[in-house]
């Protein structure tokens, strides 16, 4: 079973990553730095290479409620670095700054 997983994430595709924020303060918390660039931690499949169009999904919950979706903003880049266990997505000009404050 261990070979046919990595085969499976060796070979995968990945389009990007989705978080999932727990009110606006810890979107902040995470956000209020970046300028054009997101990097993201995974397991890098062999067919991911630079220049491959990627999203960020953001989405926003109720603190209170964690079940009440209050927005989700879908940021657009691309692959411009790969690390041994990291993906860096350069967003798209002006997409951080129209999306989030």
């Amino acid at each position: 079973m261990r070979d046919a997983v990595r085969t499976y994430y060796e070979q995968r595709t990945i389009y990007g990553q989705k978080l999932v924020y727990f009110g606006a303060g810890q979107l902040h918390k995470d956000w209020h730095d970046v300028k054009d660039t997101w990097t993201f931690d995974t397991f890098v499949p062999d067919t991911l290479h630079a220049g491959q169009p990627m999203t960020v999904k953001l989405q926003v919950n109720k603190a209170q409620d964690e079940k009440i979706m209050e927005d989700e903003l879908t940021l657009v880049g691309n692959v411009s670095a790969i690390g041994d266990h990291s993906v860096t997505i350069t967003l798209a000009p002006g997409e951080r700054a129209s999306s989030i404050r």
